[in-house]
């Protein structure tokens, strides 16, 4: 994303409203304000980049769950005015839940942008009725990792594959190292040193 804003393109990372008595240190959300404790993850502070934390992306919201449904119905609202507002032309999702709201609060916006869904699951986007829906309706382009995964994508759901692109894995592998010292996340779990992970 912060790449994406260096080059000039204006990129809005959108993250769950943090609870109002939440002091986090280790969210997406201090990351993206260059201000995480781990300075390698952090997003310059320089970055063009910029966050909207207005939605509260609650994502239990299901037909057997339905307490989430007054924030849902407010996030739909607040993303179509805030596509409307900054004339947003691309959203790229990456669950049935956002995907989901991008899509209806598309139809509620003045503008119409392109709606992008990224596949990050091992075996795929499930074959159901709701991602059917999704992609047919809602869904200009999917990346994928794999030709697999876009040859799965193409039978599932009958998309052209047209829409489809593949994307190798976006791993920094001089920033993931193995050889390089790291934190061990061992004693954190309560995990022997020794012990085979």
């Amino acid at each position: 994303s912060d790449r994406l804003a260096r080059l000039g393109e204006d990129v809005t990372l959108m993250i769950r409203k943090p609870p109002a008595d939440h002091e986090d240190t280790e969210s997406i959300l201090v990351y993206a304000k260059g201000i995480g404790p781990d300075p390698s993850r952090n997003v310059p502070v320089d970055s063009p980049l910029s966050v909207f934390t207005e939605l509260d992306l609650n994502t239990r919201t299901k037909p057997d769950n339905l307490f989430g449904v007054p924030g849902f119905i407010r996030d739909k609202r607040r993303l179509a005015r805030y596509i409307d507002a900054e004339a947003v032309d691309v959203i790229h999702v990456h669950s049935s839940h956002d995907h989901t709201l991008a899509g209806l609060a598309r139809l509620f916006a003045r503008r119409t942008p392109i709606i992008v869904r990224t596949d990050h699951k091992r075996n795929f986007i499930k074959k159901g009725i709701g991602n059917h829906f999704l992609l047919r309706w809602f869904t200009d382009g999917i990346i994928t990792f794999s030709h697999r995964g876009a040859a799965a994508i193409e039978e599932r759901f009958d998309v052209s594959p047209g829409k489809i692109r593949v994307v190798d894995p976006a791993l920094e592998l001089d920033r993931w190292n193995p050889d390089e010292p790291h934190t061990s996340m061992r004693p954190a779990y309560g995990i022997p040193e020794d012990a085979l992970v």
